[in-house]
């Protein structure tokens, strides 16, 4: 066993250095082989491996920031992200391609190289009390990734909107404004992703390994997920000062966020499905990468660590700005549980206040560039109608109380049986009041559901991030490190407390195993977790309980626990398709004879299929699935689709103003819909199929109709 983790984590100079170039080499050896299959894991693997992790553990390494393994992997991609993010604002200040960013990003690792290979103090080992533990983490992650390489497919719904911005990154030679990648030639931009950071990375990740956007997109979410795995050993290492804390979080995580269903996805794969998503690697992988540096900067303290801490807030911010309040939030609560029980300020207190400032600073620094153009967005501070409309469309995760609106217990227990466990489990951080996971768990469950259910706060958050993103507050319960925390407990008790833990997940899967309707949960789950939070909060400050060390007893528990949820959800997944609406031949075509950067006219549902497909402009797209900036005429553009595309009461003139409105080029035709068949008949037909046909609008003098 022993020399078996030596290998795959190994110590020292010659470890660490090997283990950076098995990257690079992963990605070469992944070139030398079919773009598919093994092939194309290790070119994704390989390239994902260049851009996230070994930039950052070169000038981490460079400054001698040595802590455990897993925790070094959470600032490695930190740092790397924020390297990143310099490499694109330079690639948009010049107007180059992402080609620049790969350059950018080499220039950082060749000269932390140097520095680094200097270092004599080198990243500390697993302990032999660790190997066990991160091995199986390991295990568990390979399979589970090969099950979402399995159900990978089709691109759908967010994916496509995504997919559409890196298609522009990764085509385009110049990138000339932040506005570039946008579905709409001279529309505005995105507010919630006015910086695409991880859109940028994830367009060189394809880039690097030579295979299609759509395609990583697909497949990033199973190489990504040993990560995500690490990143969450790593917190539960840290908060639980054990490694089979650690391991036991990664089994509570997968069962809560895998074995759930998604948004847009089935149980079996859940959230995990979307890691290649901004919203799920934000989430997923850098948040959680975020409260492992943050946390171990609290117990350990050390500049060091606030280089990574800063720059993973910088990198949650930038990819999805609404995801760092939710974090301060349970880092505000931990801090003031933790006073409740210490009853004194002492240095860890105080690093709690800089970590809260690590996180806050580069939010804040942020808003003056996006608060003027959020509020462009209808969904930002929104007026009396929109409101309206909005709280309509999430029917059931808010409820209106005057002017004010509140979260719905139901919609904060949507999630599964896992969600269920972690809520029942809050109370029993009483019996733990001396653990740090104690404050974790009570303070950072009560501090959201203070803000959930406090009208003005909650109707603040709604206003400043929008109800759409205010909705995934829930998200951010630690209700993973509560389940934890109660195996723990338990964990006395050991053999009954397995019987306990796997009779408790078996009930749990029969009543709320089964796909709900969308946001309808066991809302009485939350209002007990609150009262019984309240009350373990007293109880814990009296009672000052030690609570028992994780040892292997509590990863038995928390996997008997999570057993019955994981057969249920795997049972009856199926494989996922390659297909989409779009036909093979209509891609090509587009792809083929339509320049790059050239507009698209097309009804909104192809043209937002298209956009993700092809680097082309479009000129409308689905409701929903674009920025309602004053910028993008998004009712218009719709309208003119519509009016385009009717019966014979919109005449060939009217057609024609409303293709040189929108900047048209080539018309792109679902013919299984009604479309003008006559008027375009007049343009030359560039290619047709049972389902498409693509029109080119150019007259023989120049671009334009004729």
């Amino acid at each position: 066993m022993t020399s078996l983790s030596t290998a795959i984590v190994p110590r020292g100079r010659s470890g660490f250095f090997a283990l950076l170039a098995a990257a690079p080499g992963a990605l070469v050896v992944g070139h030398l082989l079919p773009a598919s299959g093994p092939g194309l894991a290790l070119r994704l693997a390989g390239a994902a491996a260049c851009v996230l992790l070994v930039p950052g553990a070169l000038v981490l390494r460079a400054i001698a920031w040595a802590p455990a393994p897993a925790v070094a992997v959470a600032g490695a991609l930190a740092v790397s992200l924020a390297i990143s993010g310099v490499g694109l604002a330079v690639v948009f200040l010049f107007g180059t391609s992402i080609v620049v960013l790969g350059l950018v990003v080499a220039l950082f690792c060749g000269g932390a190289l140097p520095f680094a290979f200097r270092q004599e103090r080198s990243s500390s080992g697993l302990l032999e009390d660790e190997r066990r533990p991160f091995l199986a983490v390991l295990a568990v992650s390979i399979a589970y990734a090969c099950v979402l390489w399995w159900a990978a497919g089709p691109l759908k719904s967010d994916g496509l909107f995504h997919a559409a911005r890196e298609r522009k990154l990764a085509d385009f030679g110049s990138l000339a404004s932040l506005t570039t990648v946008d579905e709409f030639k001279d529309g505005g931009v995105h507010p919630g992703y006015l910086f695409p950071l991880w859109h940028a990375v994830e367009a060189l990740i394809s880039r690097a390994a030579g295979v299609d956007v759509v395609t990583a997109s697909l497949y990033l979410p199973a190489v990504l997920l040993p990560l995500a795995f690490v990143l969450f050993y790593a917190l539960g290492s840290v908060v639980f000062r054990s490694p089979w804390g650690g391991a036991a979080l990664v089994v509570a995580g997968l069962a809560q966020f895998g074995f759930a269903a998604g948004e847009t996805n089935p149980p079996g794969t859940g959230f995990f499905e979307n890691l290649s998503w901004p919203r799920g690697s934000a989430f997923l992988l850098i948040s959680v990468a975020l409260l492992a540096v943050g946390f171990g900067y609290i117990l350990e303290g050390g500049w060091r660590y606030l280089v990574p801490l800063v720059a993973a807030s910088f990198a949650l911010t930038a990819i999805h700005l609404t995801y760092t309040p939710f974090v301060a939030i349970v880092l505000g609560g931990f801090l003031l549980a933790r006073l409740l029980f210490v009853r004194a300020w002492d240095e860890t207190a105080t690093r709690v206040v800089v970590a809260l400032g690590g996180v806050v600073v580069p939010f804040a620094l942020f808003l003056p560039v996006v608060v003027p153009v959020a509020r462009n967005s209808a969904d930002v501070t929104p007026s009396g109608a929109t409101r309206e409309f909005e709280l309509e469309h999430f029917h059931g995760v808010f409820r209106s109380v005057g002017r004010w609106v509140v979260m719905s217990p139901d919609a904060m227990a949507h999630g599964g049986p896992m969600v269920a466990a972690g809520l029942l489990a809050v109370p029993l951080a009483a019996f733990a009041g001396r653990r740090l996971w104690a404050a974790v768990v009570l303070g950072g469950v009560l501090m959201i559901l203070v803000v959930a259910f406090t009208p003005p706060l909650l109707t603040l958050f709604s206003e400043f991030l929008s109800l759409s993103q205010t909705r995934r507050l829930p998200l951010f319960l630690p209700l993973g490190v509560a389940v934890v925390g109660a195996a723990a407990v338990l964990s006395r008790f050991k053999a009954v407390g397995l019987a306990v833990a796997a009779t408790t997940g078996i009930v749990l899967t029969v009543l709320y195993g089964d796909p709900t309707p969308r946001y309808e949960g066991p809302g009485w789950l939350v209002m007990a977790a609150s009262v019984g939070g309240v009350a373990a909060l007293v109880v814990a400050a009296v009672r000052q309980s030690p609570g028992p060390d994780a040892g292997p007893w509590v990863l038995a528990i928390v996997v008997a626990l999570a057993l019955p949820v994981g057969v249920r959800a795997l049972y009856g997944l199926e494989p996922g398709s390659r297909t989409g609406q779009l036909t093979p031949g209509a891609i090509a075509a587009v792809r083929d004879d339509v320049p790059v950067g050239d507009v698209v006219f097309s009804d909104p549902k192809t043209g937002y299929e298209l956009a993700a497909y092809a680097p082309v402009y479009i000129t409308s797209s689905r409701p929903g699935y674009v920025a309602p900036t004053r910028a993008n005429h998004v009712g218009d553009r719709l309208n003119d689709a519509r009016r385009f595309l009717s019966g014979a009461s919109v005449s060939n003139a009217q057609r024609s103003e409303i293709l040189e409105r929108w900047g048209a080029q080539w018309v792109l035709v679902d013919k299984s819909r009604p479309y003008p068949r006559d008027f375009l008949s007049q343009f030359d037909l560039a290619y047709q199929d049972g389902r498409y046909a693509l029109y080119r609008l150019e007259s023989e003098t120049g671009r334009g109709l004729s």
